[in-house]
């Protein structure tokens, strides 16, 4: 079935179902619904609901952005949707029927780096079913893509009064090679594609790449002279004070925190637990220590 099968596409563990001009001849969860985080709009470009619930009918979306995806970050959606056996479409308010035989996802165009599978093989799906497709990958351009399919649909006519088979890629180039269908259709072969919306997706920069460039590791080595003194922890990441301390434990006599509780390396006891990033420590060496960190620290350019 034509645009119920035909309209889906758009991201982010999203469900995408979408109902629009066909009427449906069972009151079925029918079609591709837009998920929470899309954007649709009408011919005119007016932002106008999306929720199915508040609208009840869908022929005034035109245009669906689904949610952003990021430069370089991975990205997986799932897409669902149903197909049911009868549909019928209007022109001059009059309806012409369909029996949905079958339909094969040919191509999808979606960004670099991005790819999907169907849950049917080779994406085959039939009436009164449940669909899936599952897109991921980790888009690396920047943009505004247009989600195009391509797919082979395969109608009958028999609820027309007319028993065979129509075959129509999708989209439709106003040519359909079945006379009966041209009789039935005259010059409205193209409302095929009209029914289906435009689905976008955004791919963004990633916030974080200028932040990346912008600064650089370093090795800073702690000052741990002989006798007592303190460090604090500058590390992101807790570790375990015994095994963070391993490379000079046969320098270190004791450390402690605030709270009085120790790392005893003599003794393998430790109720200290871990470093903890921002915190202070005491500790007391046998002899100074050299070019001993924790972990490297990020230093900005200058």
């Amino acid at each position: 079935m034509k645009q119920n099968f035909l309209k889906f596409l758009i991201y982010t563990n999203i469900i995408i179902f979408f109902k629009s001009t066909i009427c449906y001849a069972q009151n079925l969860p029918i079609g591709f619904y837009p998920p929470d985080e899309s954007i649709c709009t009408d011919s005119y470009g007016n932002f106008i609901s999306c929720d199915l619930n508040s609208i009840g009918e869908f022929q005034n979306i035109k245009n669906i952005l689904g949610p952003t995806g990021i430069e370089n970050v991975d990205y997986s959606d799932t897409i669902l949707f149903y197909s049911s056996e009868f549909f019928s479409i209007y022109i001059n308010e009059q309806p012409i029927e369909f029996e949905f035989i079958s339909a094969q996802i040919q191509n999808i165009s979606l960004p670099d780096n991005l790819s999907y599978i169907c849950n049917s093989p080779d994406c085959i799906f039939y009436p009164n079913q449940w669909g899936s497709i599952y897109i991921s990958g980790t888009p690396d351009h920047k943009g505004l893509y247009n989600l195009n399919i391509e797919a082979v649909i395969t109608l009958n006519l028999s609820p027309s009064g007319i028993d065979t088979d129509v075959i129509i890629n999708y989209p439709v180039n106003n040519i359909v090679d079945n006379p009966f269908l041209d009789i039935l259709l005259g010059d409205n072969v193209d409302i095929f594609n009209q029914i289906v919306p435009n689905f976008l997706l955004r791919i963004i920069e990633n916030p974080l790449s200028n932040l990346q460039n912008s600064f650089e590791y370093e090795d800073i080595p702690l000052f741990l002279p002989e006798g007592w003194s303190m460090f604090g922890y500058t590390c992101r990441n807790s570790q375990n004070a015994s095994e963070a301390i391993n490379p000079i434990q046969d320098k270190v006599f004791i450390v402690k925190d605030m709270d009085g509780f120790i790392v005893w390396p003599e003794f393998n006891f430790n109720n200290l637990g871990d470093f903890t990033y921002a915190k202070g420590y005491q500790i007391k060496l046998s002899e100074q220590v050299f070019n001993f960190q924790f972990c490297q620290s990020i230093v900005p350019f200058e």
